[in-house]
């Protein structure tokens, strides 16, 4: 994990090449790390996007286009990297750009160790902003809906020099943990679906809200995300409705009008 001071953080860099499937397979498979370069803090690699780009499309997903972003002691390790067999010659193929830190928004794990800002810095020099995220898979549909205008406008934008969007794919441990999610879920549709059959069909819809309390739980809890004051606010208001409106329901079955004659 990488947590260094900013002294000890020297040198950035994006790197971008062509390659073939078979390195881009390598290097998610088994990427570089602190331990297999020397002078190598934290490296993420990752495959280039078009920005704008529809969803369902070759430009979104560019397999043969690899992008990688790291941390270095020095440049001296950079230039070693680069003259190793491998990813380092396939990467000293394609194109690099070294940079500087001077200021960060926002957290990361994996560059905690960065300060706000190094200082005050000349505001006519060119500069390379770098937006690292990790998607939410809750949140997918709504960065879909509205990363896409915003991708155009940065792309399109006549001060722009260079911009372009890289993922990093799920990773074999990920991909094997979506086994005992499909599995699990499954189970519980399985167990709502007999709740309703045979149990009381009031009692079974309340419960069923109480998913939303756990999944909160669960993100907290196990992942570290945290909850604003207002999502608790929005989850208590969509719990406390869905009960009144069953309860509502319940009542109104319950006691039908009166035939008038």
């Amino acid at each position: 994990m990488f947590r260094r001071s900013v002294n000890d953080v020297t040198v950035h860099t994006f790197h971008l090449a062509r390659t073939s499937l078979v390195t881009t397979a390598k290097a998610f498979l088994r990427p570089p790390t602190s331990a297999t370069v020397p002078g190598l803090q934290h490296a993420e690699c990752l495959t280039t996007m078009q920005l704008g780009a529809r969803v369902l499309s070759p430009q979104r997903l560019q397999l043969t286009r690899l992008a990688m972003f790291a941390a270095w002691d020095n440049e001296e390790a950079i230039d070693d990297f680069l003259a190793r067999p491998g990813l380092g010659a396939a990467f000293a193929d394609g194109w690099h750009v070294r940079m500087e830190f001077l200021r960060r928004w926002g957290h990361i794990t994996e560059f905690d160790g960065l300060p706000i800002s190094t200082g005050a810095t000349d505001p006519d020099l060119p500069v390379v902003a770098v937006t690292l995220a990790r998607l939410k898979h809750s949140q997918l549909f709504r960065f879909i809906k509205w990363g896409k205008p915003v991708e155009q406008l940065v792309r399109d934008d006549p001060a722009t020099t260079i911009s372009l969007a890289a993922m990093h794919p799920l990773n074999t441990v990920q991909a094997l943990w979506l086994l005992p999610v499909g599995i699990l879920a499954a189970l519980g549709q399985l167990c709502m679906t007999r709740a309703y059959t045979r149990g009381a069909t009031m009692v079974v819809a309340n419960l069923q809200y109480s998913g939303i309390i756990f999944a909160a739980l669960f993100g907290v809890l196990l992942f570290g995300d945290q909850m604003a004051p207002i999502g608790w606010l929005g989850m208590a208001t969509i719990i406390l409705s869905g009960m009144t409106a069953t309860f509502l329901r319940a009542r109104a079955l319950s006691n039908p009008p009166a035939e008038s004659h």
